[in-house]
């Protein structure tokens, strides 16, 4: 992951935490607790660099789709927001299974044995063939590309990215 190398030590340690954070959240049907935020220590924290962490996790993990894209940021943590609706454990199963059922169905359709440039095309066609650009619930996330089939930019990039990974590119 050309992100995570570039990290420092420290930068990584909170990486690590947020992702072993995210994935308890996405494989437990525990409620989350109100506060609507998921906190990870970090040392020198700044503006900056918690929007550019913040981001560039999200980004690079779309299957924490019940992450949205805002950020908040203390002296020594910083925290990704996620949306209230995948609060409910049983709710934000019933949304990982969908997502999980969805990004299966795509991955079949694509030919892993064409060369990668091939491969992106199909990955950019399943996407312009199932996605419409619309402005609505969970926008920035992949929820709303796999499962609503319609997002904004950013669900966009993110069922790109979460392709693309599924097909080792």
């Amino acid at each position: 992951d050309v992100i995570y190398d570039s990290l420092s030590e420290a930068d990584k340690a909170w990486w690590d935490e947020m992702d072993q954070y995210c994935e308890a959240v996405l494989l437990s049907e525990s409620d989350l607790a109100s506060g609507c935020t998921i906190y990870a220590s970090c040392s020198d924290v700044t503006r900056e660099k918690a929007g550019w962490l913040g981001q560039a996790f999200r980004y690079s993990r779309p299957q924490y789709y019940f992450l949205n894209s805002a950020f908040s940021y203390y002296s020594d943590s910083i925290a990704i927001a996620y949306y209230p609706e995948f609060m409910t454990g049983i709710l934000r199963k019933n949304a990982t299974m969908s997502v999980k059922e969805k990004f299966d169905s795509y991955l079949e359709q694509i030919d892993t044995s064409k060369d990668t440039e091939e491969i992106e095309k199909q990955i950019t066609d399943i996407i312009c063939n199932n996605v419409t650009y619309y402005s609505g619930d969970f926008n920035q996330s992949l929820y709303s590309s796999l499962v609503l089939g319609k997002s904004v930019c950013a669900g966009y990039t993110m069922m790109t990215t979460a392709l693309m990974n599924g097909v080792g590119i």
